[in-house]
């Protein structure tokens, strides 16, 4: 079977920001790093309602994560 996304980071192997995504990868060639931060998504999680969180938690649960989309040539 031949997937076409990777399995998500652990948290012991998490990049510290887009910089440290950016400078491990410099190497490596990919045709692209796209960059998502979790707070583009905020407004379309669910979570949120179902474990009754105000937007102040949300913010500080999500502040800074971020997932990398990566293309190789």
């Amino acid at each position: 079977m031949l997937w076409k996304v990777t399995d998500r980071n652990n948290v012991i192997w998490r990049f510290e920001d887009e910089n440290h995504v950016r400078e491990v990868l410099k190497d490596v060639e990919f045709n692209k790093i796209e960059v998502h931060y979790f707070t583009e998504a905020k407004d379309e999680l669910a979570s949120p309602q179902k474990f009754n969180l105000n937007d102040d938690e949300v913010d500080k649960l999500i502040d800074g994560a971020l997932v990398g989309v990566i293309s190789i040539n």
